[in-house]
């Protein structure tokens, strides 16, 4: 049966703690994070002790700002949330992004604009990392189309979505090899490169 309710954990974070706070939140059994500017929102199911939680949490952030001799205000707001259609609303929010004056995101569900750019990679994220929203993957499609050299091959270690290795081939990349453990992330990384006509 699945779980009537949710607890949005937010977290105002500073650059520097965003990936450990993210690892953190994971070991912690959170079942997915929003990762936003200036805060980390993380989802976890009812059946965690959210007391313990918020404990585990404060004290966790204490030591990484002493540790790190950071200067940042400690701020973890609970919110219980009703069980609804979570993929639907996270699709609501992904919108058009533009990567480069040359490359375009587009989610596969949302129009083509009118003047698109050379280069439109269209993304259906489902359950694997790299809609392009995160500035690892908008960063890592600049230094791509920065250092590409037509005919090259190309090392993808840890797939995802497939959004690096499409952008790859579509910016003039000879072959591109990508692998992933999760088997999710494979499936998609296939269904995507078939939507941006690169699956052979």
């Amino acid at each position: 049966m699945k779980s009537s309710i949710y607890y949005e954990v937010a977290i105002n974070i500073v650059p520097a703690i965003r990936e450990a706070v993210s690892s953190f939140l994971f070991d912690q059994n959170a079942q997915g994070l929003l990762d936003e500017e200036n805060r980390i929102v993380a989802y976890f199911s009812e059946t965690i002790d959210d007391e313990h939680l918020i404990n585990e949490t404060l004290a966790y952030l204490h030591d990484l700002r002493d540790m790190l001799e950071l200067d940042f205000e400690i701020i973890v707001e609970v919110e219980e949330l009703p069980q609804r259609d979570w993929n639907a609303e996270w699709k609501s929010r992904l919108k058009l992004l533009p990567v480069t004056h040359r490359i375009l995101v587009k989610p596969t569900w949302v129009d083509m604009p009118e003047n698109p750019p050379e280069i439109v990679i269209e993304m259906d994220p489902e359950m694997a990392f790299g809609s392009g929203e995160h500035a690892t993957s908008r960063l890592t499609l600049q230094l791509i189309e920065k250092n590409m050299q037509p005919g090259i091959s190309v090392l993808d270690i840890g797939v995802g979505t497939g959004i690096l290795s499409i952008g790859a081939l579509m910016l003039g990349a000879g072959s591109v090899f990508a692998f992933d453990v999760d088997p999710i992330a494979t499936e998609t990384a296939r269904r995507n490169a078939e939507k941006n006509n690169v699956d052979d």
